[in-house]
């Protein structure tokens, strides 16, 4: 007999439309950590509770069966327990009905409102669910909050609860890759560089070699990072992952990039265009971008063809336009060189987003010298001699 804790469930997506709904859920069954989803018609909440439930045990089923170091007997004798299960059942029917109240309330607004509120449902928020548990399950517990405020780009939350993880396993590779990805988002390169050194030397594999230049070149260690790209086996240099994890390095350090990114494109358009989209690292921090060179958002406003700098701003933070922000200071500012490289590399491989144009018309003589690196001359400023008093 196996016990499977059920950890959470995330409400994924819906459709107000085909009256579907998505959920995502992880659990834990016999020291294995799952994550998976089911997509289910809307019907009275006991339905869907009892469908969820059963793609839960249909799937740790199918884990237990699948796991390689465990001696298993058929399938039909695999038995397992659902810890808690008449809590969980009627946690999970409080949980739907409210999603279903919304959902139904949404339908019925006619567009004025789309949005779902009742989103997650953590089995083991209290403290007294929690404490009682093993230190496995208490890791496991921590584990996947981090895994699912990660997932809603939650990177300080996520960091506290992974913390809280690697106390109960300092070794495990699966915290140390989410709070090196954690802390890449976050900008903090030399805290995400420890967790991804950690990993290669406990796990050295050729996927684990690509992270770490990725995390190399994210602190523009781009020696180091080409000297781990060349210890991988000749057999894994040229996969997908390692060929574009040497076009971002060109594309930093003013090499050839596109000439990979073409081989890549041809090979698979969507996985590049999903790739860039997520990853692709549109700084150029060794090729001249400085103080001197950067310009404000009004500059860079014109430049774009916006109208406010500052609904430049807005579309920088939620488009991911190449920009410095000083978050003390409150002041961000834009290279002419990371916008249009974003640019050309947008439209050539269909990144997802706007698409813009740019209009140097819009520029002032000085602006353009500026982005060079050059400084336009100074206006001379005559003061008129004051007469001399009689």
């Amino acid at each position: 007999m196996h016990d499977l804790f059920l950890l959470s469930i995330y409400l994924k997506k819906w459709s107000y439309g085909d009256k579907k709904i998505t959920f995502n859920y992880s659990f834990t069954v016999a020291g294995q950590y799952e994550r998976f989803f089911v997509e289910m018609r809307v019907t009275p909440p006991a339905n869907m509770g009892n469908e969820l439930l059963s793609s839960v045990y249909y799937r740790a089923k199918d884990r237990l069966i699948n796991q390689k170091d465990m001696e298993l007997a058929p399938e039909e004798t695999v038995q397992i327990n659902m810890v808690n299960e008449a809590e969980i059942k009627r946690k999970i029917g409080v949980y739907i009905t409210k999603i279903l109240k919304e959902f139904n309330n949404n339908r019925k607004s006619q567009g004025k409102s789309r949005m779902i509120t009742s989103r997650s449902l953590d089995f083991f928020y209290n403290d007294f669910e929690f404490e009682p548990l093993s230190d496995e399950i208490k890791f496991f517990i921590h584990l996947n909050r981090g895994m699912n405020k990660l997932s809603g780009e939650l990177w300080e939350p996520a960091i506290e609860d992974l913390k809280q993880a690697l106390k109960y396993r300092p070794e495990d590779i699966r915290v140390h890759q989410s709070l090196s990805l954690a802390y890449k988002n976050l900008g903090n390169f030399e805290r995400a560089h420890e967790h991804s050194e950690y990993i290669l030397t406990n796990d050295p594999n050729a996927n684990n070699r690509i992270n770490l230049a990725r995390s190399y070149i994210s602190m523009n260690a781009f020696s180091k990072a080409e000297g781990v790209l060349a210890e991988l086996p000749e057999e894994e240099k040229n996969t997908r992952e390692a060929l574009l994890t040497r076009a971002q390095l060109y594309y930093k350090t003013g090499q050839n990039y596109q000439e990979i990114l073409d081989l890549l494109l041809n090979e698979d358009a969507d996985w590049l265009s999903e790739q860039m989209n997520s990853n692709w690292d549109f700084k150029l921090a060794e090729n001249g971008i400085n103080d001197i060179t950067l310009w404000n958002a009004g500059t860079a406003a014109r430049y774009l063809g916006i109208d406010r700098p500052f609904e430049l701003t807005r579309r920088a933070f939620n488009e991911h336009i190449p920009c410095y922000f000083d978050s003390e200071a409150g002041i961000i500012r834009f290279s002419r060189w990371e916008i249009d490289s974003w640019i050309a590399i947008k439209a050539k491989y269909s990144l997802e987003g706007m698409h813009y144009k740019t209009y140097q018309e819009n520029l002032r003589p000085e602006e353009i010298l500026k982005a060079e690196g050059k400084i336009a001359p100074a206006k001379k400023i005559v003061v008129p001699e004051n007469p001399e008093s009689e």
